[in-house]
């Protein structure tokens, strides 16, 4: 049988080999040939398997481990030398002993949980208060919880306080939901007349009481004109004379500074004042150089030969 190179059979061969008499679906053909192929590889492979094979079976025992007794032992090996990594690899090993496994004490479940345990212990005297429960009474810490913080109340003086607190709000609220409307009271003549008579006492008393005193100012008001009152210190006259100066710091108006007097004319100048006093001399070339004739043209421009090179670029350029 001849296959593919995708494992499967040629239809055509297998076709001519046996033809069928009824025809078939492409589909249903390559089905029925598909399983036909099935059935020969098992068969072949069934074959294959029940062939014996070849087994090489060892030499028991393995003729390059026996040695004949007694075994020689060559002389280096008696008096040979120990080093001191083998000594400490040849020590053997100290373990520590292993801890003993602890106790398990059985429970009801087996197991234990943190909750669990936190649930078995006894409560505390003080219960849990709610926050709204706090909104009437003064906010003060009431748990006693050292890892957080020191309540300021003790364990005894926290007790009393929610059982004072519990017999409070366990009545019931008094809830008035209509109040009943008061009838007006009217006053006869007799208790209006004497009402308004103590009322205008009252208030004369008040307006008597209430009445404020003249302004009397403390210091007699200078009369106009003569508000500016001399006043006889001594920093006062100092300071309103005009300032003396020294007799150095005044300036010499006569004084003409263009008069050079005889003992500088006759002083003789040493050698680097003289040096000094002689003028700069700047070179000035180039610096005032003009033309006469802006438009004359260099003799030797009108000899020179160009080169190729300055022809070259001498040439417009020619772009696309």
């Amino acid at each position: 049988m001849n296959e593919n190179k995708t494992g499967r059979m040629d239809t055509q061969k297998v076709n001519s080999q046996k033809p069928n008499k009824t025809v078939l679906k492409p589909n249903v053909e390559w089905k029925m040939n598909y399983e036909k192929y099935l059935k020969m590889t098992r068969k072949e492979h069934m074959n294959w398997l029940a062939q014996p094979k070849e087994v090489r079976l060892k030499p028991w025992p393995d003729p390059e481990l026996i040695r004949e007794l007694p075994i020689k032992i060559e002389h280096h090996t008696l008096y040979g030398k120990v080093p001191s990594r083998i000594e400490y690899l040849a020590r053997p090993k100290v373990y520590k002993p292993r801890p003993e496994p602890p106790e398990i004490i059985p429970t009801i479940n087996g197991y234990s949980k943190k909750r669990m345990e936190e649930l078995a212990k006894p409560k505390s005297l003080v219960g849990h208060i709610h926050a709204r429960c706090m909104d009437t009474e003064e906010k003060e810490i009431i748990y006693f919880n050292p890892n957080r913080y020191h309540s300021k109340m003790t364990p005894s003086e926290a007790k009393k306080f929610h059982e004072e607190w519990t017999e409070k709000n366990s009545k019931p609220k008094l809830r008035i939901i209509n109040v009943p409307e008061r009838d007006e009271r009217r006053l006869s003549l007799k208790q209006a007349k004497k009402l308004t008579e103590r009322l205008t006492k009252v208030s004369d008393a008040k307006k008597e009481l209430m009445a404020q005193e003249p302004y009397v100012p403390r210091r007699e008001p200078r009369p106009p004109g003569k508000h500016i009152v001399p006043m006889n210190l001594p920093w006062i006259d100092r300071l309103s004379k005009p300032r003396q100066l020294m007799p150095e710091t005044i300036l010499d108006m006569e004084y003409d500074p263009y008069l050079i007097k005889k003992s500088t004319l006759r002083a003789k100048p040493s050698k680097r004042i003289i040096e000094l006093a002689q003028p700069k001399v700047v070179n000035t070339k180039g610096q005032l150089q003009f033309k006469e004739n802006p438009y004359a043209v260099n003799p030797r421009a009108l000899v020179y030969k160009a080169t190729k090179r300055i022809k070259r670029l001498a040439q417009p350029r020619i772009r696309n």
